[in-house]
């Protein structure tokens, strides 16, 4: 199969009806620099191209290259008007697309992990189905820079850059692929104007940010927010790195850079393997993301947001969480040590057996609900927001015994109690209606949800059973093997109240 499009002929398969052309090249990025769009006719696609370079091997499969600014397409064959929708997962998820969307999706990992060439982040399923319920889209998956290679930031590398930005260049490459979509889709049968951007866990805060630095370009989408480092922290690291290369003293400003240059895809991966520890941060330079972000306007007007039931169990599996009461009053007074007695009033809890699971339910509330919570809060006085919990406990990973929980993973290899990444997935099998990691009782539930997505991309809302967040008085979409019921938004309510008021004190008065 080929689709001309403005770059020349991109060549595809199709597979159970699903057409789908994989490894298709929308940039080139040197180290440390922009990326620049892919002007010529492009390269013959491949089935398995590079993948973004990560540090832990829990993401094992496929070959590393820093040459990793490729995405995939899936669109339901046969389709041929220009008005479908699309979506693009940031695998690591926009608004609508026409009547045939484009759903573009980032990759998971903590802006650390992660890539697009596992069959988790299959459009093709999606795809297929989208079709069945006659609102077909177009599934794109986009791969960018991760860890150090798309995070790194410094007053060096302020100096070494042509705009003065610095350590958002994983972002740089996500409007990228966007803005190849905007220019190709339509050869696909999609429709440029109209695109829905989805994520999980560091994509949702793909999201967010994108709508951030990029507001004049009518991002829309599903969104969480990660709050970003300072400058001045992130050059903590990029100091640390350059000691654990050997970097010479006697090197300043852009020289260090350039030092870096000299060094090899390895060697950079080595030396900052202990120094990245589960997720990379955004920047706030003053440039690409402002000192004001938290009140910076968004462009998006529709949202999905949700976690699930059981988001901090994952991180409980690190053979390093806090394991008595005493590291577990350690690890919380580091975060909050004015706060101490507050919480472990709170999550020193004899009802959850041990320290260990109260550290999941700590990490749960702080890193996850707490934010989320907040955010929707503050979303929904100008914008429409759905929100979501996922309970059901994942079949594929039950032998965990860690519940509906959080689909990224810890920098730690766990690989010692996982045979591989995919046991990790969360609820992203189900988004996606990804039969191969689902029984029939839980592909019923994931055509509930992906019937949702589906129908978000198109009108800007999911199905009529799922109301809007109301701020003051929320609602919450709850998906389990019953499908989807709507319920008050107290879960964890005590818990929440009091993290707002410690973290977050203009939302304790909501």
């Amino acid at each position: 199969m080929e689709v001309e499009t403005p770059l020349g002929t991109i060549r595809g398969s199709i597979r159970r009806n699903v057409a789908q052309f994989l490894g298709i090249q929308f940039a080139t990025a040197e180290r440390f620099r922009k990326p620049v769009p892919v002007t010529k006719k492009p390269s013959p696609p491949q089935n398995r191209p590079p993948v973004v370079l990560k540090i832990d091997e829990v993401f094992d499969g496929d070959f590393d290259d820093e040459e990793c600014l490729y995405l995939n397409i899936w669109k339901p064959a046969g389709m041929s008007t220009n008005k479908n929708r699309a979506c693009f997962y940031v695998q690591r998820r926009r608004r609508r697309i026409s009547p045939e969307s484009a759903l573009i999706n980032d990759i998971i990992g903590g802006l650390a992990e992660g890539q697009t060439n596992k069959i988790t982040h299959s459009g093709e399923y999606l795809a297929r189905l989208s079709a069945e319920l006659k609102k077909p889209v177009i599934v794109v998956c986009i791969a960018y820079r991760i860890n150090l290679f798309g995070f790194l930031a410094s007053k060096e590398l302020q100096q070494f850059s042509d705009d003065g930005s610095t350590g958002n260049l994983g972002f740089f490459d996500q409007r990228c692929g966007l803005r190849w979509i905007k220019e190709n889709i339509a050869s696909f049968g999609g429709d440029p104007t109209n695109v829905t951007i989805f994520g999980e866990s560091a994509g949702g805060v793909s999201v967010d940010y994108l709508s951030i630095m990029f507001a004049q370009e009518k991002l829309s989408g599903t969104s969480m927010t990660l709050p970003p480092n300072r400058l001045e922290d992130a050059q903590i690291l990029f100091d640390k790195l350059y000691v654990a290369l050997n970097g010479p003293e006697s090197l300043v400003g852009i020289d260090r850079v350039n030092f870096l240059l000299t060094k090899s895809t390895q060697e950079l991966l080595a030396a900052s393997a202990n120094l990245i520890a589960g997720a990379s941060f955004p920047t706030v330079d003053g440039v690409s993301l402002p000192e004001n972000w938290r009140s910076s306007k968004r462009t998006v007007k529709q949202f999905i947001i949700g976690t699930n039931s059981d988001e901090g169990s994952l991180f409980t599996l690190n053979p390093r969480v806090p394991s008595t009461r005493d590291q577990l009053r350690a690890t919380i007074a580091g975060r909050n040590p004015q706060h101490m007695d507050e919480l472990m009033s709170i999550y020193d809890d004899p009802a959850a057996a041990t320290a260990v699971k109260s550290y999941g339910k700590y990490i749960g509330d702080a890193v996850f609900y707490q934010p989320v919570r907040a955010t929707m809060r503050e979303l929904a006085k100008t914008s429409d927001v759905y929100a979501y919990r996922f309970e059901h406990p994942m079949s594929f990973s039950s032998h965990l015994n860690i519940g509906a929980h959080h689909a990224g993973k810890l920098r730690v290899c766990i690989r010692r109690f996982l045979k591989s990444y995919e046991s990790l997935l969360g609820e992203i099998p189900f988004v996606f209606s990804n039969e191969y990691f689902l029984t029939k009782e839980e592909l019923k539930l994931a055509h509930t949800i992906s019937e949702n997505w589906i129908t978000f991309t198109y009108t800007g809302a999911p199905g009529r059973s799922w109301t809007k967040y109301v701020e003051g008085s929320g609602k919450v979409a709850v998906f389990d093997l019953k499908g989807l019921h709507m319920e008050p938004d107290t879960y964890r309510k005590k818990e929440l109240d009091m993290l707002d008021g410690i973290l977050n004190p203009k939302a304790a008065k909501l």
